[in-house]
């Protein structure tokens, strides 16, 4: 695929989308796994369960709108995509620190997040990302 300037988009572009592609079908895998507690009645309160599903599926959204709008390069996905990143690092520490879900998770979220990170942040994406006029999309 061709960005705006007619030459090919740099390897981090494609890197960067892989994943944020992985990233969403994770976060989708986790948006099924709530709905079923949910509907099986797992779920210690309906309430949360409720609240928690609508959060995993805003999440979902997200990272989806993330991965489509790298494929298709466009420069809004620095902004989602960095608070993404930093996110899911922020989560993957609390995973170690026992705060939220399970240690085991905890490493996969904080490389993920730092992968994304710096794929985000590189001078190549950053100009593969940027609008057919050179600045950003305003």
């Amino acid at each position: 695929m061709k960005n705006p300037e007619g030459s090919r988009r740099p390897a981090p572009v494609w890197a960067l989308a892989g994943v944020l592609g992985v990233e969403a079908l994770l976060v989708l895998a986790y948006f099924v796994t709530v709905i079923v507690e949910l509907f099986r009645g797992d779920a210690s309160d309906v309430v949360n369960g409720i609240a928690w599903a609508v959060v995993t599926f805003v999440a979902v959204l997200w990272v989806g709108l993330c991965t489509v709008g790298t494929v298709l390069g466009r420069s809004f996905v620095r902004a989602l995509a960095i608070v993404w990143q930093l996110l899911q690092i922020a989560i993957g520490v609390g995973c170690l620190e026992g705060y939220v879900g399970t240690a085991w998770a905890g490493w996969p979220l904080i490389v993920f997040g730092i992968a994304g990170f710096i794929l985000v942040i590189l001078p190549a994406t950053n100009r593969a990302l940027r609008g057919a006029d050179g600045h950003d999309e305003r």
